[in-house]
């Protein structure tokens, strides 16, 4: 069964989510290499990029920034994710 999204914008932020998280694996990026990027603990940057569950963290624009760093995203990747 689909999942069904509340509004686009949970819909987008799920897209980019696993995006991001194959996109990781592609560049051989931990979690941990993104915490020290942005200061804080590991285990906040995967409350922040978890997929599922309820005890998701809210995505900043300085973490899209870093994110989008971390994997090298192109400029057309990038569009992508930020359009509604």
């Amino acid at each position: 069964m689909p999942k069904i999204y509340v509004n686009e914008y949970e819909r987008r932020i799920s897209a980019f989510r696993r995006w991001h998280k194959g996109r990781r694996a592609e560049e051989d990026v931990s979690q941990a290499d993104l915490a020290r990027e942005l200061g804080i603990g590991q285990t906040a940057v995967s409350a922040k990029l978890k997929i599922k569950g309820s005890d998701q963290s809210v995505i900043t624009y300085r973490d899209l920034l870093c994110f989008f760093k971390a994997v090298n995203a192109t400029d057309e990747e990038i569009v992508r994710f930020m359009r509604l």
